[in-house]
């Protein structure tokens, strides 16, 4: 059995040094892994800890598919109504498909949970080296601690949606890490919404590279507003999208293919992928071989490519297809490369985007009975939809919609403007209360607890504090 990060020095020592790590732009070497010996050295130059801090992304970039580079796409969408697996013999994704997970599934544990865990721990020791050291220039020091947690709320938020209660780690101490409990989720959204503020405060509105691969201000801003969103703060979640909206600091794009390479003018924040011989894992997981005589190893359910109204320029744009024989399968292309290619990369991983504000505001302006703000909203992202060469394509939603139906607009919206993207869907369907109707008429095994992931096996057997979620033991 894997031990866990939190349990075990040899993994966390392992990932971290067989991992590159991202200078302002590039790959660079790796330095040792932070622990009490070499954590004084990190942060005593500003060189240092800057590398050590960018070392952040390199994890989450990993060469291995997981949660924070392509794996929340890939399983939430077979989770929910977006994607199916072609692979009969994938029990381990099946088992994602039909929403019967094993707590025994080594996807479970690997992508979703030890990953995360490991990235947290350089992440927490990152956090505790820069507030220690008294050697680093201000602005340097502001900039990666704002950075670094922003980092811990960013992956604590997946965490929460995906799991619940999960632990709560702050320390790099094995030992007090190996006894943590699950944390319940109101504590950890608290102690996510402490470290956004935080970062907000440390962070500029500019950010210290060329490119939007490190996080800035706005960057905590987003996610602050998602959070707002989840949390049904509508005036505060409006708020906060007005201010990136408003700021002009972001456009959205206008030629649907760029909005995934880098500097996008809507970009909040991407990740530069790390792998060798790939770019984004998530095209190289979606985008099947097209000398293939088997069919994409995803693809696109029947409900998701129902759901295009006529004229949508996001269909021919952001999705793809194959035909073998008289079968015609469609899969997600928003990342247009899969193959190995020279450097640099020509797509970045897209994790915050402008769009996702307007709809944030959109659906906030609507609980609050802001019907023509809402809809203003909605019709800024159907309006670069539109394929103006189609009769009657993609029509302007009028004022005169309820509020019922202004509330469905944006969930429509949401599901076609961010298919198969970061988990959008299966947290969308969850904070509605929508899995249980949606799901269940598709899904021959599906039980209302399934909107959680089982504890992994593997955490509860060697941290007994752990429990399982229900409709799992």
């Amino acid at each position: 059995m894997k031990k866990t990060p939190h349990l075990s020095a040899f993994y966390i020592l392992f990932f971290l040094s067989t991992s590159g790590l991202l200078s302002c732009d590039k790959l660079v070497d790796v330095p040792l892994p932070i622990d009490k010996v070499t954590a004084a050295t990190l942060f005593q130059s500003d060189a240092a800890a800057t590398t050590t801090v960018l070392g952040i992304y390199s994890q989450m970039m990993s060469p291995y598919f997981n949660l924070t580079s392509g794996a929340v796409t890939v399983y939430t969408g077979l989770s929910s109504d977006e994607l199916i697996t072609t692979s009969a013999t994938e029990t381990t994704e099946q088992e994602f498909a039909d929403n019967s997970i094993s707590v025994q599934n080594d996807a479970l544990q690997t992508k979703f949970w030890v990953r995360p865990y490991v990235c947290l721990y350089q992440i927490n020791a990152c956090i505790s080296g820069l507030t220690e050291s008294t050697t680093l220039s201000p602005s340097v020091k502001n900039q990666l601690l704002g950075e670094s947690k922003f980092a811990r709320a960013f992956i604590y938020f997946y965490m929460i949606n995906l799991f619940g209660d999960v632990p709560y780690e702050t320390s790099t101490d094995y030992e007090v890490n190996k006894r943590i409990s699950r944390t319940p989720v109101a504590d950890i959204k608290k102690k996510i919404l402490s470290d956004l503020t935080d970062a907000i405060s440390l962070l500029t509105p500019s950010y210290p590279t060329t490119e939007h691969v490190r996080p800035n201000q706005f960057t905590a801003m987003a996610l602050l507003a998602r959070l707002y969103l989840y949390e049904k703060r509508w005036k505060d979640a409006e708020s906060t999208a007005s201010q990136i909206i408003d700021a002009n600091v972001y456009s959205l794009a206008s030629d649907l293919n760029g909005v995934f390479l880098p500097n996008s003018t809507e970009s909040i924040w991407q990740l530069i992928p790390t792998p060798t011989g790939y770019l984004t894992l998530e095209g190289a997981n979606l985008i099947p071989d097209p000398s293939s005589a088997a069919p994409p190893k995803y693809i696109i359910s029947h409900q998701l490519m129902n759901a295009f109204e006529k004229g949508d320029k996001r269909l021919s744009n952001w999705t793809n297809y194959m035909t073998l024989g008289s079968d015609t399968f469609y899969y997600p292309y928003k990342y247009k490369n899969a193959n190995p290619t020279p450097d640099p990369a020509v797509d970045y991983y897209t994790v915050f985007r402008l769009a996702e504000q307007y709809l944030i505001r959109a659906e906030a302006r609507t609980e609050q009975g802001y019907i023509k703000g809402a809809i203003d909203d909605l019709n800024v992202l159907r309006d670069r939809a539109r394929d103006e060469s189609v009769p009657q394509a993609l029509p302007k939603l009028p004022y005169t919609l309820t509020s019922t139906q202004t509330t469905a607009a944006v969930k429509q919206e949401n599901r076609i403007e961010f298919l198969c993207e970061w988990g959008h869907r299966w947290f969308d369907l969850i904070r509605h209360n929508e899995a249980d109707k949606i799901l269940k008429p598709l899904k021959a095994q599906w039980k209302p607890t399934d909107v959680l992931y089982p504890i992994p096996f593997g955490e509860t057997l060697l941290n007994t504090t752990l429990t399982q979620n229900p409709g799992y033991n």
